[in-house]
């Protein structure tokens, strides 16, 4: 009898074993994925991140203000920078057969009229606030607004809604000065300029993580776009289902489950998949074997650093959880370990990408002469399906692309 060691050694996925008649066992062993990676050294892409603006600086230090801020009833309209409390609901005009037409509960909420920086002023619909403007405590509005077809809420879409607001209270808003005994109001901070250098540090830091989250999204896509990437249906599967399981724990969180959810969003369990996980799982399957291929070319290895590092910082998380996450997870020896493995996978990704970023803004060439060392010998590179949970994992049975 013909072992799988003998004739496959690195299936993607376990085994699966098929009963027949007469008594027969067929093994079908899904492929491990095979990625050609192209000419990658030669792409380029521009990597910029938007400097910090002093609106930006004065709206945090506003909004920091604003969390500060006491609150005084007025007994007047509404009027610029007022807190008004209301409370507000939402139907559909025009709900579909069996469907709810409450998209809104009745529910207390609070907005700031006019210059809004420190809540969401997308919520429940860009420039909601400025209607408030004009009403006193006990005032009722009725008004529509019909959403566009790109709302993020895909049951909101093109959808006309009647909102109702019932106004509870005005209040005044009284801002601290912003001057040094503020800024050692809010924080270990000498003076106002220790604050203000803090915000820009912040504000910093968010830009570039974007200008990241941007480069690396289109950098990855150009990669997928030109490798040749194969993989067993079964792998790409495997993964529609990780990413249902995270949306049904997602939509758990919020009281709901798939079923309820395909009805709000007018689809059912199969065209959803189709037309939505599928698509998002392949994108995520692909640009994880891209990053995984990326790694073994470019030889990226984990430093003993990078271990110890690992180690100690999940052990101190681990330790810092709440008592009775404590109790009920129990630190053992594998939870340490699988949080350790997880951490080094986000930092075997991260050393891929940053090496990326060099090749791909020309760094790189200034370095190819003077090749650096691994950093340590032999070091195990993770699984991409183990290894990228940002990027995707994967499974098998035919190759696609």
């Amino acid at each position: 009898m013909l072992s799988i060691q003998k004739s496959w050694t690195r299936p993607a996925l376990n085994p699966a074993a098929q009963a027949l008649e007469p008594p027969k066992l067929t093994f079908i062993v899904p492929l491990e994925p095979e990625v050609s990676l192209g000419d990658y050294k030669a792409i380029r892409l521009d990597y910029e991140v938007e400097p910090v603006t002093e609106k930006e600086i004065h709206d945090f230090l506003h909004q920091m203000r604003t969390s500060y801020a006491t609150a005084e009833p007025v007994e007047r309209p509404a009027a610029e920078g007022d807190l008004v409390y209301v409370n507000l609901s939402g139907v559909l005009t025009q709900p579909a057969e069996g469907e709810s037409a409450e998209v809104f509960p009745s529910r207390p909420a609070q907005f700031i009229i006019g210059t809004d920086i420190i809540q969401n002023r997308d919520w429940p619909f860009p420039g909601f606030n400025d209607r408030l403007m004009g009403l006193s405590a006990g005032d009722e509005k009725t008004f529509t607004y019909t959403f566009p077809e790109d709302e993020t809420d895909e049951a909101l879409r093109g959808q006309e809604v009647e909102f109702k607001v019932l106004v509870q209270s005005v209040k005044a808003m009284h801002m601290p000065e912003l001057d040094d005994a503020f800024a050692q109001t809010v924080g270990e901070f000498e003076n106002l300029e220790a604050l203000r250098k803090a915000v820009i540090d912040q504000l910093e830091r968010s830009k570039k993580e974007a200008a990241d989250d941007k480069f690396f999204i289109e950098l990855l896509d150009q990669l997928v776009e030109q490798a040749e990437i194969k993989y067993p249906s079964s792998v790409l599967d495997h993964e529609v289902e990780h990413l249902l399981e995270h949306l049904k724990e997602d939509l758990s969180r919020q009281g709901l489950d798939l079923e309820t959810y395909f009805k709000i969003i007018g689809t059912d369990r199969e065209k959803y998949i189709e037309e939505k996980a599928r698509p998002a799982a392949r994108k995520r399957l692909e640009r994880a074997l891209v990053i995984e291929e990326v790694g073994r070319a470019e030889n990226i290895q984990l430093g003993k650093e990078d271990y110890d590092e690992a180690i100690s910082a999940t052990i101190s998380q681990l330790q810092s959880m709440p008592a009775p996450q404590k109790r009920k997870e129990r630190i053992s020896k594998d939870l340490i370990n699988s949080a350790a493995a997880s951490a080094l996978s986000q930092k075997y990704n991260q050393l891929i990408l940053e090496r990326l970023k060099q090749i791909a803004t020309g760094q790189a060439d200034q370095t190819e002469d003077h090749p650096s060392e691994p950093l340590v010998e032999e070091a195990e590179e993770p699984h991409p399906a183990e290894s990228s949970e940002d990027a995707g994992p994967a499974e098998a049975d035919e190759s696609e692309k």
